[in-house]
């Protein structure tokens, strides 16, 4: 039998209390957020009679993560085809040179 009034023990006991209430209120927050998406579905408006399932809120989410990393490979993109142009000017200056000696 476990001796409860041990200090030790009940260092390791509130230790495991606080543990199992961080837990809780993080599973907590979760939820809150899970009936959040929920409603937001529910009240979500499209064609008459249509409904969404619960992941439309994380698909719109993500689909937007994958637009604004379009974006910026755009960007990167104009950057190279604008280094590469540079390139091909330095290349053609480089080429009419005429050779030293």
């Amino acid at each position: 039998m476990t001796n409860v009034f041990n200090p030790d023990v009940l260092k390791e006991l509130a230790a495991a209390l606080a543990e199992a209430n961080a837990r809780i209120t993080q599973m907590h927050a979760q939820m809150i957020d899970y009936f959040e998406d929920y409603y937001a579905v529910l009240d979500d408006e499209c064609a008459p009679g249509e409904k969404h399932c619960k992941c439309v809120p994380h698909l719109r989410r993500r689909i937007a993560e994958l637009e604004g990393e379009q974006l910026n490979v755009a960007e990167l993109l104009t950057q190279l085809s604008s280094t590469q142009m540079r390139l091909h000017e330095a290349e053609a200056q480089l080429a009419a040179m005429p050779d030293r000696p």
